[in-house]
Formats: C-alpha cells, structure tokens, sequence
C-alpha cells in the first residue's frame, strides 16, 4: 500500500487484540512489526486458547456425517470432502445462542516440534520467562463488550 515495511504497527480488537497479542509473544516479532495495539482482547483472556478442541474437531465431524474418522488425518479428510456452506451450517449448532460463543474454536497450544508452530506454550508462561517480542505494546478494553449479546437474551 506504499507503506514503510520497516515500521508496521500490527493493529486488532477483540479475538483480533487477542491474535495481536499472540503473535507478540514470539521472540522474533520485533522482525515483523515494530509496535502493536490490542484493543479489548489479549492473549490472557480465558477464552483465547480452546481446550478439548481435538473433540470439538470430531463432534463437527459426527455432525456433516463423518463419524468413520477414527484418527485426525482420516477426519480432516472427510472434512475437506464437505461443502463449506454444510461446514457452516453444522459450526452453528456449538452456538449456545446467536453469536456465542464467538468462535466455537480457537487456537491451541501446539507441539514444539509441529512445523510452523505458532503457540507452543500457555501465554502466561511466555510472558513470565520474558522471552517475547520486545516492542512498544498499547492496549485497551471496551467497557460494555459483550453488551451486543446481553441485548440480545
């Protein structure tokens, strides 16, 4: 966009705040921006790293009709098979109701030996050990988040 590559501010609010934060928490962040803003989301917000997802991932699959799957490579093959709109279609029936939770699944912690791992610890403990992206950081909150929701019930 004839930008400057050598000063990117990587910008998000909510689950975007949240993915902001967590790409900051790789050491090597300050070479891909060299500040970052979060607004009203963090890496630290308890609905940001999804538990049980490996079950979630083959509840959806019972859902679009893959209940054969018997391992991760055998269902994301099935998976793949599906139309998106019947993928959609399915994802909505994890929706306590209309828009939550936000994200029926979200990222996980991954193996350290995965190939492009991104998240390979609990946030909390990369932000102990201080071995993170080391840039000028600016985050905020929205008072009434979730309010959108709460007017709907």
């Amino acid at each position: 966009f004839g930008g400057e590559p050598q000063n990117v501010l990587l910008v998000g609010h909510s689950a975007g705040g949240a993915s902001v934060h967590l790409q900051m928490l790789r050491e090597d962040f300050g070479q891909l921006a060299r500040a970052a803003f979060s607004f009203s989301g963090n890496a630290l917000d308890p609905w940001v790293i999804q538990k049980g997802a490996r079950g979630r991932a083959f509840e959806l699959g019972r859902n679009v009709g893959c209940e054969s799957a018997e391992d991760s490579t055998s269902l994301k093959k099935c998976l793949k098979s599906k139309p998106a709109s019947e993928l959609v279609t399915a994802v909505r029936k994890f929706l306590i109701f209309s828009y939550v939770p936000f994200a029926p699944f979200s990222p996980v912690l991954e193996p350290s030996d995965a190939p492009d791992a991104i998240i390979t610890q609990d946030p909390r403990d990369v932000i102990k050990s201080g071995k993170f992206g080391q840039v000028p950081w600016a985050v905020s909150y929205v008072t009434e988040d979730g309010g959108y929701n709460a007017a709907l019930l």
